[in-house]
């Protein structure tokens, strides 16, 4: 098993942030309605002044928070503030004239009626808060519009009893592969660097055992920085139906790598060395597969339908790779978007515990002949260094991780298989429903984020499902509320209703 870090401690109470703020949520949010209240009103925040009277809240059905103590003059800003933060969907909205989806709206519906004229990305995701990540980019797949009132009363999804057992089901899988150290970090430099080091660990993994579990992985969305975990990264082909794909040149690597894992499991016996190991599978030359696990509480796969964002979700992991290897990511978009150094040297308490695990060292990548050519390391004949002695910043550690992904994917991105696999198993007890596999679409996947992010950007309001997806209504705790679905049974009533004069008027011409 592979040592994996696992913070011990937060840097700062602020929820929103991967990797800590100067300023607490609250803190932010006053900042910002104290800047709204001076600049101009076709700025993006407000700067219309908010009026509380009596008879508007007799008319409002949704309940108003108001702050109990206030800092000066900035009373109508922080009510402004509460409002947007705090929603609370209204169980009898006024009906909205929803703008056609072709044209950007002047501006976005809220959960409470109103109206804000921020987009979602910036309401939500802006920095330093959390950045998006890939499960908001693929739910929305799901319903828009379900998405939107989710971020709009909580700001994320909440987890449910369902999730919850989902999440146990994947520590387990997770912790047959790594074992997890507690580490406490002292600077916002080193929560970023643990999580780069436990990437490096997770290649190194999969190289020796030939899986690896829960990579993280980081990439780029129409400008916008995503994260994310691959599930499973692994030397195993998964079986696929070939039907109607003959003619993919991917059809017939899958059919020879078939073959060779078959030999691989009947001609390699439990005595033979992590380093033969390693050895015989290079000479195979097969590629690395990517595979999400997904927990259901039914024992039957998705529909196509439903399968859609697991799909979006597993074609993102295989670009994001990609791009990795292309070197098409650097460090400075990640320590840009959360404000962090990337000459900073790691704090002393960060390098002391890490480096007392001992491994990775210098020692190990010298005998694989991956080390990037460096003054600072150690000649021959010394004591090997640990890692992070000598990458010990971001930049240079990330460089380094890189180094790695180029060692574990030794013929580029065309090392990278092309066939996705998701699996699928009970969120209870774990054991395997079934699984799905399809080809990487770089066009279908391309064509999906534009029309995602003409959301996120604001371009465009949220869409809900289409009439032969209305299934989806039924489980969805927003039903009632929906703009999207109201709007559609008044137009089917109106319809129903025009059909039924017509064929009263043709009666009578009869």
């Amino acid at each position: 098993m592979s040592l994996m870090l696992k913070l011990s401690n937060k840097i700062t109470e602020d929820t929103y942030s991967d990797y800590g703020s100067d300023l607490s949520s609250d803190e932010e949010q006053i900042i910002e309605c104290i800047i709204a209240s001076i600049t101009s009103s076709d700025e993006t925040f407000y700067t219309q002044k908010y009026q509380r009277n009596h008879e508007n809240d007799q008319k409002n059905s949704s309940p108003n928070l108001y702050p109990s103590a206030l800092f000066g003059n900035e009373t109508d800003s922080l009510c402004h503030a509460i409002e947007d933060g705090e929603r609370v969907l209204s169980k009898s909205p006024q009906k909205l004239s929803r703008p056609d989806s072709s044209e950007p709206p002047k501006s976005l519906p809220d959960s409470s009626g109103k109206s804000n004229i921020r987009s979602p990305l910036r309401r939500f995701r802006s920095r330093p808060r959390k950045g998006l990540t890939v499960t908001d980019l693929v739910t929305p797949a799901w319903c828009e519009m379900k998405y939107w009132y989710i971020l709009s009363k909580h700001g994320e999804q909440k987890q449910t009893v369902a999730m919850q057992q989902g999440t146990r089901v994947h520590e387990k899988l997770e912790s047959e592969v790594h074992t997890f150290v507690p580490i406490r970090v002292q600077i916002k430099e080193d929560k970023l660097g643990l999580r780069i080091w436990n990437v490096i660990q997770g290649l190194q993994t999969l190289r020796e055992c030939g899986h690896t579990r829960e990579l993280q992985v980081w990439g780029k969305v129409d400008g916008q920085l995503v994260g994310g975990k691959i599930d499973e990264l692994s030397y195993q082909c998964p079986e696929m139906d070939l039907n109607g794909q003959k003619n993919d040149p991917e059809s017939d690597e899958i059919r020879k790598s078939s073959n060779i894992i078959s030999d691989l499991s009947s001609n390699i016996n439990e005595t033979v060395s992590v380093n033969n190991l390693r050895e015989y599978c290079s000479s195979l030359n097969h590629k690395i597969y990517i595979c999400d696990v997904k927990t259901r509480t039914v024992q039957r796969l998705p529909s196509e339908t439903g399968f859609r964002p697991t799909k979006y979700q597993l074609m993102l992991y295989h670009r994001f790779i990609t791009n990795l290897l292309s070197g098409k990511l650097d460090i400075l978009s990640l320590t840009t978007h959360y404000r962090l150094d990337p000459e900073r040297t790691f704090s002393d308490s960060f390098l002391a515990q890490v480096c007392s695990l001992d491994k990775p060292s210098l020692e190990t990548h010298s005998q694989n002949n991956c080390l990037p050519t460096s003054n600072n390391i150690q000649s021959h004949g010394q004591e090997p260094l640990p890692i992070l002695l000598v990458y010990n910043n971001l930049s240079s550690l990330w460089n380094f991780m890189l180094s790695e992904f180029q060692k574990t994917f030794p013929e580029g991105t065309a090392s990278l298989s092309n066939l996705l696999k998701a699996e699928f198993r009970s969120n209870t007890i774990g054991d395997i429903i079934g699984t799905k596999t399809f080809l990487m679409n770089d066009g279908d996947l391309t064509e999906y984020l534009n029309h995602s992010m003409q959301w996120w950007k604001g371009e465009r309001a949220p869409q809900g499902v289409p009439a032969n997806e209305a299934y989806k209504c039924r489980s969805c705790d927003f039903a009632e509320i929906c703009e999207w679905r109201l709007q559609k049974v008044e137009e089917d009533r109106t319809n129903f209703i025009l059909k039924r004069e017509s064929l009263t008027l043709k009666s009578g011409k009869n």
